[in-house]
């Protein structure tokens, strides 16, 4: 049976409580990462055999790591850590993501890609990715997500213009 993955980075921002809606899976709880809204809608049929892959650089790993996974880490799949991923700032950094990223796919999974945090070469990478692993690995490509939160505005001053999380 296929396994079920899902790909995310944790970014560096200074991240707010918020609610993400989705058209086909509805409205997550009030969060503060947008991969716990995600996996809380989108991997509700997840197993133990499948898995959630967040990719962290150094600093995403020592500012947010810990504080996603007590968010998180009660769910009935495993959930790792890619450290040390680069940042991204030269091809070469990019080609080693991509090599990252691609070393964790196996035959005919099922995946799921959050490109919401990252440089905005990311969502490019990814589908290049996708679209190689799809023909090399016959994964299957189930959605790639962007949780919008800058729909809502400059996050500068979100708390007052949007007090409450609610809305």
């Amino acid at each position: 049976m296929a396994r079920k993955v899902f790909l995310s980075f944790l970014g560096t921002g200074n991240y707010k409580e918020c609610k993400y809606v989705c058209q086909e899976k509805g409205e997550s709880k009030i969060v503060k990462y947008v991969q716990e809204a995600i996996l809380d809608l989108y991997a509700k049929d997840f197993s133990k055999n499948d898995i959630a892959y967040i990719f962290l650089t150094k600093d995403a790993e020592e500012k947010h790591w810990e504080k996603l996974m007590d968010k998180i880490g009660e769910k009935p799949f495993s959930i790792q850590a890619i450290t040390n991923v680069p940042e991204g700032y030269s091809e070469i950094e990019i080609w080693n993501i991509f090599q990252i990223l691609y070393d964790k796919l196996e035959e005919e999974d099922e995946v799921i890609l959050d490109v919401t945090h990252g440089f905005r070469s990311l969502p490019m990478l990814g589908i290049v990715l996708l679209n190689y692993a799809r023909s090399l690995k016959k994964i299957k490509i189930q959605h790639i997500l962007y949780g919008a939160f800058e729909s809502l505005g400059p996050a500068y001053n979100i708390e007052e213009r949007i007090p409450d999380p609610e809305n």
